[in-house]
């Protein structure tokens, strides 16, 4: 088998295991419900992820994928798609709160 076949291998094994993972935490995006599994991951809902990681308490990528698919749904972590993850960051963590619309002056913050 060669390097590239190997790699396309793993990325389907992994993706299946992404796709066990976050079936078993609802299958979508807490806040907008997306289901595309390419942009969904999983998000700290206290924002202690960072710590959790440096303290070893949680893995990252397939590492983590195992250990959430042996043990009970845990209600520290949520599934959420790259969008959603990054207006947490920026609006809160209650979503129902968030901005539908963009902030004044947009425009002149792109070139």
């Amino acid at each position: 088998m060669s390097n590239e076949e190997r790699r396309k291998k793993d990325r389907v094994r992994y993706l299946r295991l992404k796709c066990l993972v976050v079936d078993k935490y609802g299958g979508e995006c807490v806040a907008c419900g997306e289901r595309d599994i390419y942009v969904l991951a999983f998000d700290h809902v206290e924002d202690d992820g960072a710590v959790r990681r440096r303290n070893k308490l949680d893995a990252t990528g397939a590492i983590l994928y195992r250990a959430l698919v042996r043990c009970p749904v845990r209600t520290d972590l949520q599934v959420m798609c790259a969008n959603c993850n990054a207006r947490k960051r920026h609006h809160g963590k209650e979503f129902e709160k968030w901005p539908l619309t963009q902030p004044e002056g947009r425009d002149r913050l792109l070139p």
